[in-house]
């Protein structure tokens, strides 16, 4: 397709960015202002109901502002009769993509992703719309110039034509959306298409993100079929990441309920399920060998105990100071303490945990453990940790500065400082 030199008289086109089923989308720049933009094209072929549905897509895109919402800045009709879309140019990767290269992804960044599409569907339903074909490749992760947090941006609204090996499927073309995503109502037709299809395929890709595999195969209508009318089975992380907090993998499943009235609410319910899930400690494990009390040492997530010896132990990370003023973040890093631990920020960029005594020497590996989830969510910071001995005590005056750090955490600060 040939496009003019200034397209609506105002942008350049430097050059094709992807294409699909009805379009081409080319990275182009306003002339004036010397704003990148990427300008999305229907193909001269197209039908005249899709021509339709791309202008409603204009339509809504123009009402959404938000920043996990790729915004919208211009709408018009080329010289040869073809409409267009300009719309800014999300410099990032495609979560599916992003997916593909990753294979799973540990349970916080799964949280972290997932919370930005659902503030992108919150502001958009709120504005009346349905998404209707959301799927990772309509999802772009990328870090806004001068910020320093990587984003999920919403992208393409309800344009997808259905695959073309389900297009049978009815003869109206009732059917949009990609069919590894659709809720089941989508294909029966026997609830109302509402807001909650699009927290159905956000199910299947926070299934597909925590466990590398997608909740189940549609390669035929015969299995389409069969996949609405059962649910999945339970998501469980990859075998190289540590185990799911058990309120996430029972806020995957309730997203992926057949009837929509068991799913949740709606966006704003499904974030508010995601942020207890990051503030609630792990769910207990029971270690294999008994306490002499006949009790269950009791430990969160990878990390197992020792009932001998006790010694309680500290460990400290350097956060960079945006990270740490992160509510979120926050609630994240106490979700991965063991049971009975505590922490702490100290100062702009250190935060730092109290564990549990019942974590002693000749249990180092399970203090790895942490350190090891630590920097899955973290990234590489620098991480400290030592055993503090069992006369430690960390008197509140001094947190809030009133006396000395104890001895040995102020060892330990001093050699993150450094």
């Amino acid at each position: 397709m040939e496009l003019p030199d200034l397209v609506l008289g105002r942008y350049r086109v430097e050059g094709l960015l992807g294409e699909g089923g009805m379009g081409l989308v080319f990275r182009g720049r306003h002339a004036e202002v010397d704003l990148p933009v990427a300008i999305k094209v229907i193909l001269g072929e197209a039908s005249a109901s899709l021509r339709a549905r791309f202008v409603r897509e204009a339509q809504l895109m123009a009402k959404v502002r938000h920043p996990n919402v790729v915004a919208f800045h211009d709408f018009g009709i080329l010289p040869t009769g073809e409409p267009c879309i300009v719309m800014a140019l999300v410099e990032g990767e495609p979560l599916d993509e992003y997916i593909d290269r990753k294979r799973a992804l540990a349970w916080p960044e799964v949280v972290e992703i997932a919370s930005d599409i659902l503030e992108g569907l919150a502001a958009v339903h709120a504005l009346g719309i349905v998404h209707r074909d959301l799927k990772d490749a309509n999802v772009m992760l990328s870090t806004p110039p001068g910020s320093q947090r990587r984003l999920a941006q919403l992208l393409d609204f309800g344009i997808a034509r259905p695959d073309a090996s389900f297009e049978k499927l009815t003869k109206t073309g009732s059917l949009l959306g990609t069919p590894h995503f659709m809720a089941p109502e989508q294909v029966t037709h026997l609830h109302a298409i509402d807001h909650r299809v699009d927290l159905f395929a956000l199910g299947v890709m926070m299934f597909e993100m925590l466990s590398g595999l997608p909740p189940w195969e549609v390669d035929s209508h015969a299995a389409l079929f069969r996949r609405v009318q059962q649910e999945p089975p339970l998501v469980k992380a990859a075998a190289h990441l540590e185990p799911l907090p058990p309120r996430l993998v029972e806020t995957v499943a309730r997203l992926l309920k057949i009837d929509p009235s068991d799913r949740p609410a709606d966006a704003r319910a499904t974030l508010q399920l995601l942020t207890d899930t990051a503030a609630a400690p792990m769910a207990p494990r029971t270690s294999q060998k008994q306490t002499a009390r006949g009790g269950a040492a009791r430990i969160a997530d990878t990390i197992a105990v020792a009932e001998d010896a006790p010694q309680p132990w500290l460990l400290a990370a350097r956060v960079p100071a945006r990270k740490l003023r992160q509510k979120s973040l926050r609630q994240q890093l106490a979700a991965l303490l063991p049971i009975g631990g505590r922490g702490y920020t100290l100062g702009a960029e250190l935060w730092f945990a109290t564990l549990p005594e019942d974590l002693d020497a000749s249990q180092r590996v399970r203090v790895d453990a942490l350190r090891q989830a630590l920097t899955a969510l973290l990234g590489e910071v620098p991480i400290e940790d030592v055993g503090a001995g069992p006369d430690f005590r960390l008197p509140a005056s001094a947190l809030a500065g009133a006396t000395p750090l104890p001895a040995t955490l102020q060892r330990l600060v001093t050699r993150l400082l450094a």
